[in-house]
């Protein structure tokens, strides 16, 4: 909780959201590039910056598709990869974003129960040496 001495108490939004927020609801954003519908078009003058691409949502039986094409290999080959994407009509990248970050997921979730383990065998070995 915050006390009122405190010099980081934040006072309102930080700068950064108020700036993002305005060029939100007046289509423009701070650093000259395209917001909303603008974006979506393409319509970009020269020097302006791009923002980020909409993010791509997979449909069930995509992301059904490539969990088993993950369970048979997770570093699948270039042909593998583009005979995805062609199946499911999707972008090659996409379908190598898709199995970076489901190995990345799998790896922290893999970390996170080893860690939970550990955690577990502590506390019941302290527990049977430390009685009181």
């Amino acid at each position: 909780m915050y006390s009122l001495d405190d010099p980081f108490l934040p006072l309102s939004r930080p700068a950064y959201m108020k700036r993002r927020l305005s060029s939100l609801s007046d289509g423009h954003s701070v650093d000259g590039g395209l917001v909303g519908s603008e974006y979506m078009q393409g319509s970009q003058s020269p020097g302006q910056q791009q923002l980020k691409k909409p993010r791509v949502v997979l449909g069930p039986e995509e992301k059904e598709a490539l969990k088993k094409a993950y369970q048979q290999k997770p570093y699948p080959s270039p042909k593998t990869i583009e005979e995805l994407a062609s199946q499911l009509n999707l972008k090659t990248s996409t379908v190598i974003n898709w199995f970076h970050n489901y190995r990345s997921a799998f790896r922290r979730k893999k970390d996170a129960l080893v860690l939970n383990s550990f955690l577990v065998e502590c506390i019941v070995f302290h527990k049977l040496n430390f009685r009181i």
